[in-house]
């Protein structure tokens, strides 16, 4: 009798590697039996080989579920995720918690078991532990009194070469039962940039969260990000798991760029602080004649358009328009194009540590003539994002104002002591929408009193609209550089 388990792995290599083009191509041959895969010329895996891959990445993958609590509605999302930890950490792609989604908005975390044979769910609670964006990844973990009896996976730095295999274990949607399949295919390149990716043959990958392994069974990477893929399941009635099956993802991060983050991964207590130079408009040093004159030919370089007062950067003396070689005396990694250098630079500082000193060598245009320096600079910390700060939705009008982050006071050329709230969002066809107000206006005042934070935003909002239901909000807003008045008026009964 055959091996279930086998033979749907051998049909899955069938139809992974029946996608590759022409060029691409890899011959499969499978027995009768259906216990022997012979993939030529660049390697031979049997098909037990993948089925005890998959066997063991799926007892060590969960599928995690949280709700997207917004003004629109509440809307629950699935994605998959690997555990890391004996803690029951697991490490999701940053995708599926995208930095976008205000963390009060994400709620309700649950792991969701499969029973592989009849498809029953059972649920277990979770937490978001946090976001580490200088990896690309996110971490959920068992609520307290959890016990998550799920083995971890652990994964290795071990870099693939082009022409060798790799093996992607993943998850079909739930009208599938969230049965298991993998993904066989070769190893097309390793590229450099931003963020390293290897490449692989258009048989591709499982969907985002699917960890990667190659033939001799390590964990070498995961599926972490994809251009036309969304990380979620079952969403869009199966579109998710269509695209994932007729145009898989092909590229996979590899674990020797993310492995740091899995030595300590963030908690609600002690989440990730990122470093903070202050600087902004950074460019590639591209044109051939201004680097052959500063004889920086063939040296990736970084331009430094603005210095951003009040932070590292401008308290150590860089200035604008210092280019940027090296960083401790090491040459900024090369990338695959000059433009990848800035994210490459940015990158590499956002991972080193809040309070840690780096030198910096520039060029720098001087009156006595062209100079290298090197600037010494104590690393400040990230100033707060939007995603972790409060905001109120006022349902009656239609509208969502936020607190002022610093990113606001700067896109808007704000002076730093500018107080307001700045709207988040506008419901279609509201009053406010009709009033002609617009996402990420700073609101300075309401029927003109100087709004000083969200709380006594809130306050006023609510007095006003209580005691004068029928008269209009009348706000001042800053947009871009203009200053406007905007008129709400609340809707008639």
């Amino acid at each position: 009798m055959k091996n279930p388990t086998i033979a749907s792995a051998a049909a899955l290599v069938c139809l992974a590697t029946f996608g590759c083009a022409p060029e691409n191509q890899v011959n499969v041959n499978v027995t009768k039996e259906a216990e022997v895969v012979s993939v030529a010329p660049a390697a031979t895996m049997d098909a037990r080989s993948i089925a005890s891959i998959q066997d063991r990445a799926i007892a060590s993958m969960v599928i995690v579920e949280f709700t997207f609590d917004f003004e629109r509605g509440r809307e629950k999302l699935r994605g998959l995720g690997t555990v890391i930890d004996d803690q029951g950490t697991t490490m999701v792609s940053l995708e599926l918690l995208s930095p976008f989604f205000p963390n009060e908005q994400i709620v309700d975390f649950k792991y969701i078991m499969v029973d592989r044979a009849t498809g029953i769910e059972t649920e277990l609670d979770a937490v978001f532990s946090g976001r580490d964006e200088r990896y690309g990844v996110a971490f959920v973990r068992p609520a307290e009194g959890v016990e998550l009896d799920v083995p971890p996976l652990t994964f290795v730095d071990d870099v693939v070469e082009p022409g060798e295999l790799v093996v992607s274990v993943s998850r079909m949607g739930k009208p599938a039962m969230y049965q298991p399949y993998v993904q066989v295919s070769r190893v097309m390149a390793n590229v450099r940039g931003p963020v390293p990716q290897t490449l692989v043959s258009s048989s591709g990958l499982g969907m985002i969260g699917s960890p990667v392994f190659n033939t001799d069974g390590v964990a070498v990477g995961f599926v972490n990000s994809s251009d036309d893929h969304a990380p979620f399941m079952d969403i869009g009635n199966g579109e998710a798991m269509r695209s994932a099956f007729q145009d898989a993802p092909r590229q996979f991060h590899p674990a020797g760029d993310f492995l740091p983050a899995l030595e300590n991964p963030p908690t609600p207590e002690s989440p990730i602080r990122m470093s903070n130079l202050g600087v902004a408009a950074l460019s590639g040093l591209l044109d051939k004649e201004i680097a052959k004159f500063y004889d920086l030919e063939g040296t990736p370089t970084v331009v430094i358009g603005d210095v951003i007062d009040g932070f590292p950067a401008a308290e150590a003396g860089v200035q604008s328009g210092d280019m940027v070689i090296a960083v401790d005396g090491a040459k900024i990694p090369q990338g695959d194009t000059p433009e990848e250098a800035p994210e490459i630079f940015q990158r590499s500082l956002m991972r080193r540590s809040v309070g840690e000193e780096v030198t910096l060598t520039v060029i720098r245009d001087t009156p006595d003539g062209v100079e290298r320096l090197d600037v010494p600079v104590t690393l400040g910390e990230r100033p707060q994002q939007e995603n972790a700060v409060e905001r109120e939705y006022f349902e009656d009008l239609g509208f969502t104002v936020r607190e002022v982050v610093f990113a606001d006071l700067y896109n808007l050329k704000a002076d730093p002591d500018t107080t307001g709230v700045v709207v988040s969002f506008i419901r279609p066809q509201s009053a406010a929408q009709t009033g002609t107000l617009g996402f990420n206006d700073l609101i300075t005042d309401i029927n003109q009193l100087p709004v000083e934070s969200i709380e006594q935003f809130t306050q006023v909002y609510k007095a006003l609209r209580e005691e004068t239901p029928e008269e209009d909000i009348v706000l001042t807003v800053r947009r871009g550089v203009d200053t406007e008045i905007v008129r709400i008026e609340p809707p008639r009964e």
